[in-house]
């Protein structure tokens, strides 16, 4: 493993020479999160493989000052394994380069271009971002956060964080005033003492696959039926593998186009869900479909096509473990006997609690 270390107090540098400034970057911590993130272990891959990696060397810089050079993938993962409360990354100097997928390099000159990386990787999640769920911690208020222009703007409430969020969508700096609070699931206060803490809490939050939206469908061949996934990614994140993926224009068959789900605040303990469909049926017919839930691995009930869109009330809440649920959507004929396609959603599930 090879790293350097730079103090910024030691004047390590001759005169003349260029001092490596480095950048504060609260992207930087959101990619480094994503390979912590449903992981026992640190792996770089489970970053890169994806989308992207880093060209070495690299230099960052820790909380304290220190300028640390990272020379290859085992020193990041040594780097990442050995942060603690009192000693993380925080900054990046740059340009720095990163090599895509195809093989191809790209320069990062700023935090915007490093943000709209992250935002092209489909295991990425962003937090806060529009599509994705906060469900596992809510924020004690008041708390403050600093614009780029270094305004601070005192948040008092869920709503006005998410009309701040609304109205700086665009602003790529972004920074908490620490130490701030936040309630996890259990009801427990925790203080947060700085941003390494915070995405610390972050690791824990359930987001799914932090999937991309692009609609690029694959099919795959299940006991309930063919199933139409958006793209790779989510058929992936479901457990299928790209061997199991069938071309899904070839398929003599129904295909479920597309499903919405609503789901419903809690009141008394349970919630409703609202499911609508839009299919094309094969010479089958069918006109009946069958709700699975995947995680919990049980049957919540069979309905006519003709009901749709149909609300279920009093929700069954599967126990599964997790802040989110799978739904399976299988449609059959009338006789129940013979399976034509079927789909899957996912969604975060109501504290009833």
């Amino acid at each position: 493993v090879m790293l350097s270390f730079q103090s910024c107090e030691q004047g390590e540098f001759s005169e003349g020479d260029e001092f490596p400034v480095a950048q504060k970057s609260i992207a930087l911590r959101i990619a480094m999160n994503s390979i912590l993130i449903e992981s026992d272990s640190i792996s770089e891959s489970t970053l890169s493989d994806a989308c992207f990696n880093f060209s070495y060397p690299i230099t960052f810089e820790y909380n304290t000052g220190t300028l640390v050079t990272v020379e290859n993938k085992d020193a990041l993962i040594a780097v990442l394994s050995n942060e603690t409360t009192d000693l993380f990354i925080i900054a990046t100097v740059m340009p720095f380069d990163v090599v895509l997928a195809d093989g191809d390099l790209l320069t990062i000159s700023n935090e915007e271009d490093f943000f709209i990386l992250l935002e092209s990787c489909a295991t990425i999640v962003i937090p806060f971002a529009e599509e994705t769920p906060n469900s596992c911690f809510e924020f004690v208020f008041p708390f403050q956060v600093i614009t780029t222009d270094e305004s601070i703007y005192t948040i008092g409430s869920d709503a006005s964080f998410d009309e701040f969020l609304y109205e700086h969508m665009y602003d790529w700096n972004l920074e908490f005033v620490y130490p701030l609070e936040v309630i996890n699931m259990e009801g427990e206060t925790i203080a947060v003492a700085n941003e390494y803490d915070f995405f610390e809490i972050l690791s824990t939050c359930d987001y799914g696959c932090g999937c991309y939206t692009d609609y690029d469908p694959v099919c795959v061949e299940t006991d309930f039926g063919i199933i139409e996934f958006s793209n790779a990614c989510e058929a992936e994140c479901e457990g299928f593998f790209e061997a199991d993926f069938i071309d899904c224009e070839s398929i003599d068959n129904c295909i479920i186009t597309y499903i919405d789900l609503a789901v419903s605040e809690c009141e008394d303990d349970s919630y409703s869900v609202t499911i609508e469909l839009n299919y094309t049926l094969s010479p089958m017919n069918e006109n009946s479909f069958k709700l699975y839930d995947a995680y919990s691995e049980t049957i919540i009930g069979v309905y006519l096509l003709s009901d749709l869109p149909l609300t279920i009330e009093d929700f069954p809440i599967p126990y599964s473990g997790f802040d989110s649920d799978y739904l399976i959507i299988s449609l059959f004929n009338s006789d129940l006997d013979e399976c034509g396609c079927g789909g899957g959603i996912d969604y975060v599930i109501p504290n009833c609690d």
